[in-house]
């Protein structure tokens, strides 16, 4: 089972506007770290690609300032690989990859929601979106 989990770099203050930490992909035997980035960058980037990954076999995903795009790609076997640089985990199906994808966002956006600067951010509202649309 696919679980997403993100942690805020304790060396700088907690903030909606700008939720800098880690953000991590784990498979059940391999894990897959971004260090040091934005998180609302990191589920930007998943969401946009499960959407785009309905209709395209692969999908390349920026994640601000990293060095390597995130890359999402649908096997021929139909299991989902997603790398970044040289980490690889893997999803058993889109939907269970999306359902991973709900779920974190909502935590994220529950985590987040009570900060005072949480209204300066537009990805929370655009996460929002995309966890309500999964949800109909």
């Amino acid at each position: 089972m696919l679980r997403i989990s993100f942690r805020f770099d304790k060396d700088f203050d907690l903030s909606a506007r700008d939720p800098f930490g880690d953000f991590t992909i784990f498979d059940g035997s391999k894990e897959l770290q971004v260090k040091n980035e934005f998180i609302d960058f990191c589920f930007a980037a998943l969401v946009d690609g499960c959407k785009r990954l309905s209709t395209a076999k692969q999908v390349r995903e920026s994640l601000g300032e990293a060095e390597f795009p995130l890359v999402i790609e649908t096997m021929p076997g139909g299991d989902i690989r997603i790398s970044f640089g040289n980490q690889t985990v893997r999803a058993d199906t889109l939907e269970a990859l999306e359902a991973a994808v709900r779920g974190a966002t909502e935590s994220f956006l529950d985590f987040i929601k009570n900060l005072p600067d949480f209204d300066e951010n537009d990805f929370p509202r655009l996460l929002q979106q995309y966890s309500d649309w999964k949800h109909e």
